[in-house]
């Protein structure tokens, strides 16, 4: 055996303890991820449990106990569809009193913490209320609904809005005071029975309108339909199976729910009929009394007229009294010189007789003195 036989077999035996010993390393660093792996798949399978009892209800005796994930997200579910998403604390920053265009700061913050991010995309119609306390009596305090917007823009925080109907003046006005904060809602409020079923009954009739507070008061209530027909309430009194009770039968009160996105789109066609009728009114109001001034005008004018003629009736029944007093005057001149003048037809009437008796007794003299002449010629 050479020396180099020796060296390769020395080589040899090195690598082999190298391979051993790599050898175990690997057989301790499965082992090692082996424990490791099942421990994480024991850790993975307790995660996989929790997640499991989170996403199911977890039941005791077949009662659900404690809801999970799919109960609590149909339960969430149900409440979007009955109202949707609102938007709170809302702050109006420019709104158009003669448009009722707004833009309004929505401060709504995401998971990540990260504000502006509300989640309000263009078209989206909103329903646009003033934030008031709970326990602030009704007309104090804001509260007031105040129209129906079709959001225009959306920004970082920001969306811009404008009516989806046309605003009358008043509810302009009433938009335009509205300070905030706003409260909005992407599904009108809807009503039901359980909604202020644990209010106060003080507080009730503190915050509604009195003709209906006592429907609020008496929901749910114990009642016969003549109690009811006796205090004037509307709705029905039902059983437990929901039937109508027959007279004289006790029952449950139900007091009649009301559909607000369809009441308010009433009072506003209401309202526009109303204003139109009042504008229609407040123009002929207008028209009456610029007729009534011209009235009193041409009044004036004539009454001027009549006091002018009655004036010149005057002066013409002076002048007329003046000429009559002068007619009569010359009626007696006149008598005066007919008389005078009958008189002197008489006089001339004899002066006449006198001058044709003169004249015929001078023709005779003339005719007589005529002959003598003609006969003392002819007797020469």
């Amino acid at each position: 055996m050479t020396i180099w036989n020796k060296i390769l077999i020395g080589l040899i035996f090195l690598m082999s303890l190298v391979f051993m010993y790599m050898a175990a390393r690997t057989l301790k660093g499965h082992e090692l991820w082996r424990s490791k792996a099942q421990s994480f798949e024991r850790a993975l399978e307790n995660v996989e449990q929790q997640i499991d009892e989170a996403q199911h209800a977890r039941s005791e005796g077949g009662v659900i106990a404690e809801m999970g994930i799919d109960q609590l997200r149909l339960e969430l579910y149900k409440l979007l569809v009955d109202r949707g998403r609102a938007w709170y604390d809302t702050q109006p920053e420019q709104i158009n009193a003669e448009t009722g265009a707004a833009r309004v700061n929505v401060p709504f913050p995401s998971e990540d913490n990260l504000p502006g991010r509300h989640g309000i995309a263009e078209n989206t119609v909103l329903y646009a209320f003033e934030q008031a306390p709970v326990e602030a009596p009704l007309g104090e305090g804001g509260g007031r609904y105040l129209g129906e917007f079709k959001v225009t823009e959306v920004a970082e925080g920001l969306i811009g809005m404008e009516p989806a109907q046309r605003m009358s003046q008043r509810e302009l006005d009433r938009l335009a005071s509205s300070a905030g904060p706003w409260s909005l809602y992407e599904v009108m409020p809807i009503d039901g029975h359980d909604v202020l079923a644990e209010m106060d009954d003080q507080y009730l009739r503190t915050v509604l309108p009195e003709n209906v507070a006592a429907q609020y008061v008496r929901d749910r209530e114990p009642a016969t339909p003549e109690q009811i027909e006796e205090l004037g309430l509307p709705g029905q009194v039902v059983d437990a199976e929901g039937q109508p009770v027959g007279p004289g039968e006790t029952g449950v009160y139900l007091r009649p729910l009301r559909d607000y996105e369809v009441l308010f789109r009433d009072y506003h066609r209401q309202a526009a009929e109303w204003g139109a009728e009042m504008a229609a009114a407040l123009s002929d109001q207008q028209y009456a009394e610029a007729a009534r001034e011209d009235a009193q005008r041409q009044l004036a004018f004539r009454q001027a007229q009549i006091s002018q003629r009655e004036n010149e009736l005057d002066t013409e029944t002076r002048q007329r009294d003046i000429v009559q007093r002068h007619r009569q005057a010359l009626e007696r001149k006149l008598a005066e010189i007919a008389r005078a003048a009958g008189q002197i037809l008489a006089d001339n009437r004899t002066l006449a007789s006198q001058i044709a008796q003169i004249q015929l007794t001078a023709q005779r003299r003339i005719d007589e003195r005529t002959r003598r002449m003609a006969r003392t010629e002819a007797a020469r």
